[in-house]
């Protein structure tokens, strides 16, 4: 039987052997105490589901035919996972773009999400530029920088999200606004009355894989 099947560690794993009920050898293992943001999550999402829900300015919802979400990196994981939760109920194509150039299919009746979790990022800041030129439909998330500097200025809705974490580990802060956003302009249907036993699900498994539950039963 393998150590993960009994519950436990892998061997290998930094918090093999033991580690995880001594909390004294956490920082050798976990510096930046990225356990911590993991804990967090539950939190990170309500947060997210909040900034995203009071939202202003958002594009019109008539007429759109095709969802596009850039990002890189961490914040591109947010368009890896509209895609994979709106392709079977939205009622029009979504796509992730991770790259400097759009699609060609994006245009005025395509609504595109501009992630960038520090708004600095230079892919994103190309394709959100082209996107603008083609006069998509744009709703940009991030913690500020140019992105948010830019969309701002232009008039664009800016889902502003806090700074100061690690890109990985703001996964719920550039991931969940999308999801809202969509279901608010009616491209989601049935998602809005998931996102509450969401959060009761995420906060569970939180609790049930704290630091507090000894290795044998983690």
């Amino acid at each position: 039987m393998s150590a993960s099947s009994e519950g436990i560690a892998p061997t290998g794993h930094p918090l093999a052997a033991g580690r995880l009920d001594d909390p004294a050898a956490y920082p050798g293992v976990d510096p930046t105490d990225f356990l911590a943001a993991v804990e967090g999550l539950p939190a990170q999402l309500a947060d997210a589901i909040d900034r995203a829900r009071g939202a202003t300015d958002l594009p019109a919802a008539d007429g759109i035919r095709s969802v596009a979400v850039l990002g890189m990196g961490g914040s591109g994981i947010s368009g890896e996972l509209c895609r994979t939760l709106l392709a079977p109920v939205a009622p029009v194509p979504v796509a992730s773009a991770r790259d400097y150039e759009l699609p060609a299919w994006v245009g005025p009746d395509t609504l595109v999400f501009a992630v960038s979790y520090s708004g600095n990022t230079e892919e994103t800041l190309a394709a959100y530029a082209e996107a603008s030129r083609r006069g998509a439909r744009i709703v940009a998330v991030t913690s500020g920088g140019a992105l948010g500097a830019e969309a701002a200025a232009a008039g664009q809705a800016v889902i502003e999200v806090p700074g100061g974490m690690m890109p990985r580990a703001a996964l719920g802060f550039v991931s969940l606004p999308p999801l809202v956003v969509c279901a608010r302009l009616g491209l989601a249907p049935g998602l809005e009355r998931g996102l509450d036993g969401m959060l009761v699900t995420v906060g569970q498994r939180v609790v049930e894989c704290s630091r507090s539950v000894p290795t044998a039963a983690n």
